[in-house]
């Protein structure tokens, strides 16, 4: 997928991860502007891999963790901030996923692949699916 769809996927789910918790908590507005940038950054990080092993390195869940853990075990307040990065994270892993390429979700532990196969990721139809689709659902949780 591209950058711009994976960027627009992973705000997509922040903005509705943000509401979801706002029943529960009280998120202010710097809180929340700083977890969206966040997520949206991160979901930009797996594509660090491109000169190693695509797909593999970096495109996987164990990464993300273990960065979140290490931070949570050191400053474990900005433990919010952990939960945007893996969202940007996991949310790039996913819709690598439905690619004809896929990912290996649990590299370095498991060397298991995951390809849904249900596209290319340069396909400029899926990737416009995807970022309408994304777009429509900011809309909706902005909105409610």
């Amino acid at each position: 997928m591209r950058k711009i769809t994976h960027m627009f996927f992973a705000l997509a789910i922040a903005v509705w991860f943000l509401r979801s918790m706002q029943v529960y908590f009280n998120v202010n507005l710097q809180l929340y502007y700083a977890f969206i940038v966040i997520a949206v950054l991160s979901s930009t990080l797996p594509d660090l891999d491109l000169r190693l092993k695509h797909r593999r390195t970096l495109h996987n869940i164990t990464i993300p963790l273990i960065v979140i853990l290490t931070i949570y075990a050191i400053v474990p307040q900005v433990v919010v901030f952990g939960i945007a990065f893996l969202i940007g994270w996991v949310s790039h892993v996913l819709l690598d996923a439905i690619t004809i390429k896929g990912v290996c979700p649990f590299y370095p532990l498991l060397d298991f692949k995951l390809a849904l196969k249900l596209c290319k990721s340069e396909s400029v139809i899926w990737n416009i699916l995807v970022l309408m689709l994304s777009l429509l659902a900011i809309a909706v949780f902005y909105v409610k």
